[in-house]
């Protein structure tokens, strides 16, 4: 798999939103898109829940303390950790990220 342009079936499949982000969450990327301002979203799994985070140009596509990097397509189908938190518009942030292996 590759990084695509924005697909907006599938992009509807996942929500901008999780209940319990207190603790690290482990999910599985499935699909990166190109999207329209400078972003790349990120589509991951967790069980049954399906959900989608952005990440910015301006932070280098990474997790917000820049030690993990997710413009690479390598990471499709790969597990990884998330410690997430909600910005003050309500949107889903990636604090810190690491591969599971």
């Amino acid at each position: 798999m590759s990084i695509t342009s924005y697909d907006e079936e599938i992009g509807r499949v996942y929500s901008d939103k999780l209940d319990d982000i207190n603790n690290p969450i482990i999910a599985r990327l499935d699909y990166m898109f190109w999207g329209r301002s400078c972003n790349l979203i990120l589509c991951f799994t967790k069980g049954a829940i399906q959900f989608k985070i952005s990440v910015f140009n301006g932070n280098e596509y990474s997790s917000r303390d820049k030690l993990f990097c997710f413009r690479n397509e390598a990471l499709i189908g790969e597990t990884i950790s998330l410690n997430l938190y909600y910005s003050k518009n309500g949107y889903l942030n990636i604090k810190s990220a690491k591969l599971v292996k």
